[in-house]
């Protein structure tokens, strides 16, 4: 009865060992996908299939069944370990506590992770990088499949994570999916291009962006200038003509009531009386997106509609800020000024490690120049950093100690922090 026990098993671990390479297999079959779905013409021939077509519009759900089919059979083997254990040591008359025992088990541990990860290896090899919509085809209807079962574990487990991160103010990319840091990564392998430092810091810019939402990079309320029909049509056009922006919100009383995007060229084309000219009949088309609405998402509704602004809500219907095209884009390329822009610099640097940096300085752009992340995503400027930091507007030269920071404060307003120095003592010491 022990001996038809650990032939059991061993049948067990046999099927495991099998399923992990079909995951492996199928995850390599789904980037080899993506990867050809990279010119356009493959793509649409890709897409004229269901089957391919099914598997490109779910890629990122699909890799994440995939990982967790793997986790659950590597779990499975570890698993079925112990069962092997206890037949072996019955048939051998080991007692639990026996160094054969200990030993056996300590080799069998070590031979599951070696098979485990040669098998992955090996099937990798073997599969290579030129698989074929044939072979592809095959493994489709198991990739399905296997999605199907594990996608409401992988919805209940991705809630329970945000909620846990949630409780201690923690963010965590909602979209992410090994899958792009995979396929991005074989693209630069393959690529017999040297890529210069500039296409680089894109690169990585797209891979972060699936983790920023719209109020990442949302221009705040209090920076937004905008057109108020109660204001009288001269004074409205003084303003457009000191702000010098190409679109304005369009609102009557205030940002919380606003109906639409004037564009500065449509007041320019007019031909009649301009004390006459009314403004919501030319008004354009508003959209207005939530705090928590993914880049991406915000990105591919802007383009549909042919839209270059859009209003930024809080749950009651407020505004508390405004997106545009061109914020978003610079995530990507970096900062984008033209020859009409005059704003002045929001960081300067005034000696090694020291930096002048206006209160109206991006929270992102600290992050990126300090390589920190700051864990608050109530707040998009550094006054508003400070502020809600402190849980009051600090006094002129007073000074804060923050993320290794020695920020003394030099300009402040009843209302925000104007600038300040920041001297960086995390650099300095490790330097030192």
């Amino acid at each position: 009865m022990n001996i038809l026990n650990l032939v059991e098993v061993l049948v067990g671990f046999v099927l495991l060992f099998c399923l992990s390479a079909i995951f492996t297999a199928s995850k390599i079959y789904l980037i080899n996908l993506c990867y050809q779905a990279i010119d356009i013409t493959k793509y649409q021939n890709l897409r004229e299939h269901k089957r391919l077509a099914q598997l490109l519009d779910n890629k990122k759900q699909i890799a994440q069944t995939l990982d967790l089919a793997q986790l659950c059979v590597t779990i499975g083997l570890g698993a079925l370990l112990l069962p092997m254990l206890n037949v072996v040591s019955a048939v051998l008359n080991w007692q639990f506590f026996n160094a054969h025992f200990w030993t056996f088990f300590g080799f069998g541990l070590f031979f599951i992770i070696i098979i485990r990860y040669t098998l992955k290896i090996s099937i990798a090899k073997i599969i290579g990088v030129a698989v074929n919509q044939k072979q592809l085809g095959r493994c489709i209807p198991f990739i399905i499949f296997t999605s199907k079962l594990f996608f409401p574990l992988i919805l209940g487990m991705n809630y329970f994570s945000l909620r846990v991160f949630s409780l201690f103010k923690i963010r965590v990319g909602k979209n992410y999916s090994s899958l792009d840091a995979i396929f991005l990564a074989r693209a630069l392998t393959d690529s017999k291009i040297s890529f210069s430092s500039e296409i680089l810091n894109i690169i990585r810019n797209a891979i972060r962006l699936p983790d920023l939402d719209v109020s990442d990079v949302l221009l705040p309320r209090n920076q937004i200038q905008y057109l108020d029909l109660d204001d009288g049509v001269q004074k409205n056009l003084e303003k457009a003509k000191t702000a010098g922006h190409t679109r304005y919100p369009l609102c009557k009383g205030g940002l919380d009531h606003c109906s639409g995007i004037i564009h500065i060229k449509d007041i320019f084309q007019y031909k009649g009386d301009m004390e006459s000219f009314d403004f919501t009949k030319f008004q354009r088309k508003l959209i207005c997106f939530e705090e928590t609405t993914p880049i991406e998402d915000a990105l591919k509704k802007l383009q549909k509609f042919k839209i270059h602004m859009a209003l930024v809500t809080d749950e009651f219907g407020g505004t508390v800020g405004l997106l545009t095209l061109e914020d978003m884009l610079e995530e990507l390329v970096g900062n984008i000024q033209d020859e009409f822009d005059h704003e002045d610099a929001m960081i300067i640097p005034i000696t090694k490690n020291t930096y002048k940096v206006s209160g109206l300085a991006p929270v992102r752009a600290l992050e990126s120049l300090f390589n920190i992340k700051v864990e608050n995503s109530e707040v998009s400027t550094f006054g508003g950093l400070i502020t809600a930091t402190l849980g009051r507007i600090p006094e002129k030269n007073e000074r804060i100690e923050l993320f290794g920071w020695s920020i003394r404060i030099t300009e402040v307003s009843k209302k925000r922090i104007i600038s300040a120095v920041i001297r960086d003592e995390t650099a300095e010491s490790l330097e030192s």
